[in-house]
């Protein structure tokens, strides 16, 4: 199924059109797609620092040399698959993207703050996952309200269904896939990553069938770990 089919010609055209879109609770932080990544007009006038591409690496901006030593980048090569691993690096992303935002503004423009531009592709899943992630991490929101706020902003925000699934397991996992102040992973993110694992082996590996009952076990665990949580 293209992207076409998923949204009618209105979004589509909003789509079309670069541009960043502010996340206006958060003073600096924008979200695009890849078009608007791109664009050093637009990187320049919202006075972008920072980039961090969640993307494969084909989709990563290319600027000029002008351009390229005024930003710092991250770049996460991340498909949108619903099994593609995301929790191992939310914290990492979130972290990087609160200090680039802490960040003084400098002496060219003290009132307007330094800019962080996350992308994907089309600043639906990918990009709008990270975004979510980071309200979630650094305004201790529930993965709900932390869609909610960011919708307010970018209607078009949507992770795919495996990615909201990671993110409501990091909810239950406190913003964290290691045990507080350990290196050990915490067994949630263990039991996810031995799920997806095993959807990748025998005759029907990575079928649709076989994702949509990983992501069924996934779920059931996850009900008990929230009902042992609230008890």
């Amino acid at each position: 199924m293209t992207i076409q089919h998923l949204y009618p010609p209105r979004v589509m055209d909003t789509l079309k059109d670069a541009d960043l879109c502010a996340i206006a609770v958060i003073p600096g932080l924008y979200i695009s797609d890849r078009f608007g990544a791109r664009s050093q007009f637009l990187l320049r006038s919202h006075n972008i620092k920072y980039v961090l591409s969640a993307t494969c690496e084909q989709d990563v901006p290319r600027w000029d040399e002008t351009t390229l030593t005024k930003i710092s980048t991250m770049h996460l090569d991340i498909d949108d698959h619903p099994m593609q691993d995301i929790l191992c690096y939310l914290k990492q992303a979130c972290d990087w993207i609160h200090a680039a935002l802490e960040e003084k503004p400098d002496g060219t423009d003290p009132q307007k703050p330094v800019g962080v531009l996350v992308h994907c592709v089309q600043g639906i899943s990918r990009s709008g996952a990270i975004v979510v992630a980071y309200l979630m991490r650094y305004h201790s929101l529930s993965y709900s309200d932390a869609l909610s706020v960011a919708r307010k902003h970018r209607p078009l925000i949507a992770p795919n269904p495996g990615f909201e699934q990671q993110l409501r397991l990091w909810e239950l996992c406190n913003y964290d896939v290691y045990a507080a102040g350990s290196d050990i992973l915490r067994p949630e993110y263990e039991f996810w990553k031995a799920q997806c694992r095993k959807a990748f082996q025998g005759p029907e590996a990575g079928s649709k069938k076989v994702i949509h009952e990983t992501m069924n076990n996934i779920e059931a665990e996850m009900m008990k770990w929230g009902t042992m949580i609230e008890n």
